[in-house]
């Protein structure tokens, strides 16, 4: 390319002074100056600029030249220059020199999170869920991972449902996150992964009938943990780990702590006259409501009980899915659902659960005591 020839001219109408033949990052520039003299004072140190800009140019090795020209291509569709390009991967290869591979982040990340007492479920799932994805890209410093790396994986992982897979990004963000905090990345490469859609579902929920063909057929042992899902609403991780001593009979309370809570925040509950009912006979007891476990053991247990009902409909909040319809329907009352629900807001509530009831069948729902379905049962027999 041949060297441009600088030289002033003056501007007839301005009445300024200016040079042409200036380029400023392969681009003309005109430079503008109110008198001869200033324009000849820039136009000498951009001429000596220019010819020690050439000399060094001229210094370079062949190969480097041949280099300068084939980069030169390869960056023009994108408008950016050679030190541009040199710049960035002087960025990139600094920021790889701090970062560190998945697996050593992965346990730094996991370590810190159990240090901050994440509840044992939370910790369990981030544990399997990143271990999974550590698993193919273990061994990749951190600042490689790409988004079409999280996307790819994300969507190679199977025939899962949507929520599942939405699951995982929203896990991998959490991690990734940390990995920036920690200076081991300079972006969050899941920010720009899109979680998949999820089509709606119908609610399942019982209806009286089969809410009192269930708990016709109960053990004794499993009754409160179907009543206080079916009439209190709460979820079956937190009645696992319920105790009696949470249970209050004189102020007709339920409480559930904010170190039990799926929401690490503390809200009670109250227990209405149905609920009572089916409680009484439990009053005087310790420990905990479910003693035999674990969220799985109760499954088994309740499977076990549906099927002795003959009642296929399942969901695992069917209980809690209930308590809201028929909550909603008979007390008309979103700010106290959506408080003992342990939510922030009710319009998530108001969507899924308004009118999915009617009020007929939430007045059977709420007459389910004990001694109508004992009644109802001895009449059938």
């Amino acid at each position: 390319m041949r060297k441009p020839t600088l030289a002033i001219k003056e501007d007839k109408k301005t009445k300024r002074w200016r040079i042409e033949g200036y380029r400023e990052n392969g681009k003309r520039s005109r430079k503008f100056y109110k008198t001869k003299i200033d324009a000849e004072q820039k136009l000498k140190e951009l001429q000596m600029l220019q010819e020690r800009e050439g000399l060094e140019a001229q210094h370079l090795p062949p190969e480097s030249r041949r280099d300068a020209a084939s980069a030169l291509k390869l960056l023009a569709p994108y408008s950016v220059t050679l030190v541009d390009a040199a710049k960035f991967y002087v960025s990139h290869q600094e920021q790889a020199g701090k970062s560190k591979t998945i697996d050593q982040a992965l346990a730094e990340y996991l370590l810190r999170m159990k240090q901050h007492r994440l509840r044992e479920r939370s910790l369990n799932d981030a544990r399997v869920r990143l271990t999974k994805f550590a698993a193919t890209y273990g061994s990749t410093l951190v600042c490689n991972i790409q988004p079409k790396n999280i996307h790819d994986w994300i969507h190679g992982l199977g025939n899962f449902e949507a929520q599942t897979l939405n699951n995982y990004i929203t896990i991998l963000k959490t991690f990734f996150k940390y990995c920036m905090d920690s200076e081991y990345i300079s972006f969050n490469p899941v920010v720009k992964v899109k979680k998949l859609k999820i089509a709606k579902k119908p609610i399942v929920f019982y209806t009286p009938t089969e809410m009192k063909t269930l708990l016709s057929g109960l053990t004794e042992d499993c009754i409160p943990m179907v009543a206080i899902g079916a009439f209190a609403g709460v979820r079956t991780e937190e009645r696992c780990k319920l105790t009696w001593e949470d249970i209050n009979f004189e102020t007709k309370t339920i409480v559930i702590s904010a170190e039990n809570a799926k929401t690490p925040s503390r809200r009670t509950i109250a227990i209405q006259p149905v609920l009572e009912s089916w409680l009484e006979p439990h009053k005087n007891k310790t420990g905990l409501i479910w003693p035999k476990g674990t969220p799985d053991s109760w499954h088994k247990h309740f499977s076990k009980a549906r099927k002795a009902a003959k009642i296929a409909k399942w969901d695992e909040n069917v209980l809690r899915h209930s308590f809201a319809s028929y909550h909603l329907a008979y007390f008309n009352d979103i700010l106290t659902l959506t408080r003992e629900m342990g939510h922030n807001s009710g319009n998530m509530l108001f969507k899924h659960y308004a009118e999915v009831v009617s009020k007929a069948d939430a007045t059977s729902y709420w007459s389910l005591t004990r001694k109508s379905v004992k009644e109802s049962s001895s009449g059938n027999g």
